[in-house]
C-alpha cells in the first residue's frame, strides 16, 4: 500500500523561494528569492510571518545553498556573478526580527579578514564589479546582520559550503585543481586542507556530528 500524503502548510506566496534552511532553534527558515533574474537572501518564520531580506542584488547575482552556523549567528552560501562563483558568509542577527535588517545592495561582498585561498592564483580581494541599486537599511538596524563577506575565492567554481558541528571548519566542493573536490578552511586560522582526491568529481558535503563527511561522488 502506498502512504498516505504527508501533511502540507503552505508558508509562503508569490515569494518565488527556494533552497529553505532550518535555523538551529528551529524558529526560521533562510531562503532564495528570485526575481528580475537575480537571487537575493531571505529570512522568515518558521510560520512563514515575518520575511526579511539580507540582500538586494539587482544586477543578475545568483545566490545558492544557504546553510546555518552551528549557533545560528551566520550563513554559508555560494554567490555566482561575473562568470565568478565563491563563497560568502552572511552575519544574521534574529534577536532584531522586529526591525528592518541591515541590507546589501549590489556592491561586491567584502573580503573576510581570513579568506582561504587555494591554487595559488586565488586573489585575495573580490573583482570588482559595478554597484546595483542598494536599499538602505535603518540605523537602528544596522548591527542586524546582511553584510556578505567572502570566505573562499578561487579561479576555479566554489560552491556546496557547509558548517562543521562545532563551527569552526567550513567544508565545500571547488575545482580549482581541475576537478571538483572536497576542502575544509578553518574558520580561525584561514588553513585549507584537501579531503578528497577523486577522479569524477565530489559535490554536496555534509558533516556528522562525529566529524565525518559524507559527499555525492561522481566515479
Amino acid at each position: 500500500l502506498a502512504p498516505d500524503p504527508p501533511a502540507r502548510r503552505r508558508l509562503s506566496r508569490g515569494l518565488r523561494a527556494l533552497d529553505p534552511a532550518w535555523s538551529p532553534d528551529g524558529q526560521w527558515i533562510a531562503f532564495l528569492h528570485n526575481r528580475g533574474g537575480s537571487n537575493n537572501l531571505g529570512l522568515m518564520r518558521q510560520d512563514g510571518s515575518q520575511v526579511r531580506y539580507l540582500s538586494d542584488f539587482r544586477d543578475d547575482t545568483q545566490l545558492y545553498a544557504p546553510r546555518w552556523s552551528p549557533d545560528g549567528t551566520e550563513l554559508v552560501l555560494s554567490i555566482g556573478r561575473g562568470g565568478q562563483r565563491d563563497i560568502v558568509t552572511c552575519r544574521v542577527d534574529t534577536a532584531a526580527a522586529g526591525q528592518d535588517l541591515a541590507v546589501v545592495g549590489g556592491q561586491t561582498p567584502a573580503p573576510r579578514p581570513l579568506l582561504a585561498a587555494l591554487g595559488g592564483a586565488a586573489s585575495v580581494a573580490p573583482a570588482a564589479t559595478e554597484p546595483g541599486t542598494a536599499v538602505p537599511a535603518a540605523a537602528a538596524a544596522a548591527a542586524a546582520g546582511g553584510s556578505l563577506e567572502v570566505l573562499v575565492q578561487t579561479p576555479g567554481t566554489d560552491r556546496d559550503p557547509v558548517y562543521s558541528p562545532d563551527g569552526g571548519t567550513v567544508v565545500f566542493s571547488s575545482d580549482v585543481s581541475g576537478i571538483f573536490n572536497l576542502y575544509a578552511v578553518d574558520l580561525a586560522t584561514g588553513a585549507v586542507r584537501q579531503l578528497t582526491n577523486v577522479t569524477g568529481g565530489a559535490f554536496y558535503p555534509t558533516v556528522a556530528s562525529d566529524g565525518q563527511v559524507y559527499f555525492t561522488d561522481y566515479g
